[in-house]
């Protein structure tokens, strides 16, 4: 009878401890979640440009902490916001719509879509990752740093719009220009 219970015990653990160790999937709490992209101005007459920040809901998403640590989430491109600036507000609703139309042409690639290929913990909170970012219809590997503190992840990283077959848009023969890189940073609630 103690070895029947030996056994037992030692089933049970061998079935909780790869759990334990590859943590649980948390779904992305969506409603406290953003992504903010920094999109910065240059050329010869960059002063008089705007610089925008733009922000991208996550529609939904999961992660994993742990052996198998994992993050994916989507975001309706259709959601992305100019944040507002009081400066030039009467320019905002023609910059918002010159991203949706002619940057991120959201009505014919609508999502954008990111899943982890690699994490790599660098201590017990904060992590490497690498992987594929989808947008505008073209996908890429990128990488960022992932620091947590309580529930809430925090990193940034930077993508060039031509890598993903975006023109930089450009104003005055190219004297003001939108810079190609875009930085991006997040802050991401676990629920």
């Amino acid at each position: 009878m103690g070895g029947f219970k030996l056994l037992r015990i030692w089933a049970a653990a061998a079935l909780l401890f790869p759990a334990i160790l590859c943590g649980a999937d948390k779904n992305i709490d969506t409603a406290k979640s953003v992504i903010t992209i920094h999109v910065g101005k240059t050329g010869l007459f960059s002063g008089a440009g705007h610089e925008h920040w733009v922000d991208a809901p996550i529609a939904y998403g999961m992660l994993r902490e742990g052996v198998g640590a994992k993050i994916e989430f989507a975001v309706d491109a259709r959601t992305l916001r100019i944040r507002p600036d009081q400066e030039n507000e009467g320019d905002q609703a023609k910059v918002q719509e010159t991203m949706e139309r002619d940057v991120l042409e959201t009505g014919k690639y609508p999502q954008i879509l990111f899943h982890s290929t690699q994490v790599t913990a660098n201590g017990r909170r904060s992590w490497s990752v690498t992987g594929t970012l989808e947008l505008h219809g073209v996908s890429k590997t990128v990488a960022a740093e992932v620091w947590r503190e309580g529930e809430i992840y925090t990193g940034s990283t930077r993508i060039r719009q031509k890598d993903f077959g975006i023109k930089p848009v450009s104003a005055g023969g190219g004297l003001v220009k939108v810079k190609d890189e875009l930085n991006i940073s997040f802050k991401v609630y676990a629920k």
